[in-house]
């Protein structure tokens, strides 16, 4: 059984014009807890994302974001609390490979399938998006592996 991702934020691509969409979230303090357990980190005292998202062709898109996340991890000698903060942009092209019936209702969740490279685009079964996703994943490689105080 997979466990459930500790954040997520789901964005529906089919509503999305050419003009694009720009938003913001941030996890709030249960989230937050969520995240610092999955990650084995102290505390997650912010995680915030500004997402841009771009409609560049039938079912392509473009996502490009910001995370701003504080964090405090422990010492790897002393155990003492090491607080850092994270700033990470990071892009991703989206490419929606399902099928949608007009009338039928969304699937919930999103089926992602990664591709092979890392600039190959992500393949997408569902038009449900987390943006939450790619936020944990440059959250979770940006974290020091040896934190020091």
């Amino acid at each position: 059984m997979t466990e459930p991702p500790p954040f997520s934020y789901v964005y529906n691509l089919g509503r999305l014009g050419q003009a694009g969409d720009t938003l913001s979230f941030a996890a709030d303090a249960a989230a937050r807890a969520a995240i610092a357990r999955w990650s084995d980190v102290l505390a997650v005292e912010n995680f915030a994302v500004t997402a841009r998202l771009k409609k560049t062709g039938a079912t392509h898109y473009a996502l490009e974001a910001e995370l701003d996340a504080d964090v405090v991890q422990a010492c790897v000698v002393t155990l003492a609390p090491v607080p850092a903060h994270i700033a990470r942009r990071f892009v991703r092209e989206l490419h929606f490979v399902g099928t949608v019936r007009r009338g039928a209702p969304m699937e919930e969740g999103a089926a992602v399938i990664l591709a092979d490279g890392p600039d190959q685009p992500e393949i997408l079964e569902s038009l449900q998006y987390d943006l939450a996703a790619p936020a944990l994943e440059e959250y979770s490689l940006a974290l020091a592996p040896y934190a020091r105080d």
